[in-house]
């Protein structure tokens, strides 16, 4: 694709900034400023005091020694997930298929379900695709992949693009507290 001066000089413009056109870092990445929010919600760190001294609200944060998860309440961390209950954290896949409903706006949606792991409506859902499933969804267009639990109910929601190539992504099921 070829640009005119003109088209190269608004569109130079705009680069890192909002409504315009994301930059690249260093190592060729888009900078997390640039990302929206639930791409990057998940923080971990190696205990609870090393979190940052004041947290943000949405996003969630691991104590990799305890393994425990907590949010934000705006002045104190709580903890969302309870390590006394075995297996708090299992592990699981979610299986995409080529079968999408476009909703119109530049998602696409289909239901989905866990194999491997019980899901109630306290489920928090973290996928893991391998590299070569995130360069497959990039390839097809997909700008992020969000599963969300309606009561147990799980939806994987694409943007951007729907993919056409069905995949099973490893994830974790995690409770939380109510």
């Amino acid at each position: 694709m070829a640009f005119s001066p003109e088209t190269f000089g608004a569109l130079n413009g705009k680069i890192g900034e909002a409504g315009g056109i994301a930059s690249l870092n260093e190592n060729g990445k888009v900078p997390e400023s640039q990302l929206p929010s639930y791409v990057d919600d998940v923080e971990e760190y190696s205990s609870a005091s090393a979190f940052p001294e004041e947290g943000e609200t949405g996003k969630i944060y691991v104590a990799t020694d305890t393994g425990i998860c907590y949010r934000w309440t705006g002045t104190v961390y709580t903890a969302i997930t309870d390590p006394t209950k075995e297996d708090a954290i299992k592990p699981g896949s979610i299986s995409l298929s080529t079968t999408w409903t476009d909703n119109g706006d530049g998602t696409y949606s289909q239901t989905v379900t866990v194999t491997g792991a019980t899901v109630t409506s306290n489920s928090l859902i973290s996928l893991q695709p391998t590299p070569a499933q995130l360069a497959q969804l990039m390839s097809d267009g997909v700008t992020a992949l969000v599963i969300t639990n309606n009561a147990g109910t799980l939806m994987a929601t694409a943007l951007g693009a729907e993919t056409t190539t069905a995949m099973t992504i490893a994830c974790t099921v995690t409770e939380v507290s109510a």
